[in-house]
């Protein structure tokens, strides 16, 4: 969208693949979940079948999936807000 000249921060939404967990799972868990998920994400096949349907694999930790996350759902909810959309 910005090469068409909408520098709007809303277009710059993606699509997510993601694992997660109830909030209250212990760290251990999520450790062990998070680096078996990241090593097969890793590997060269799951790359390449993630590539050939022209996706891009970020294989982000907890925490960078959660900052990224915030961050695009702090757009859509100002946007909501300005727009006086409720969620339902």
């Amino acid at each position: 969208m910005r090469e068409l000249g909408f520098d709007d921060p809303l277009f710059e939404a993606a699509v997510w693949i993601a694992f997660v967990v109830p909030a209250k799972t212990p760290p251990a868990v999520v450790e062990r979940l998070t680096t078996a998920l990241r090593t097969a994400a890793a590997m060269p096949d799951v790359q390449s079948k993630m590539t050939e349907r022209g996706l891009e694999m970020l294989n982000a930790t907890p925490e960078q999936f959660a900052r990224n996350y915030k961050r695009h759902f702090d757009v859509i909810v100002k946007r909501m807000q300005e727009l006086d959309i409720e969620a339902q």
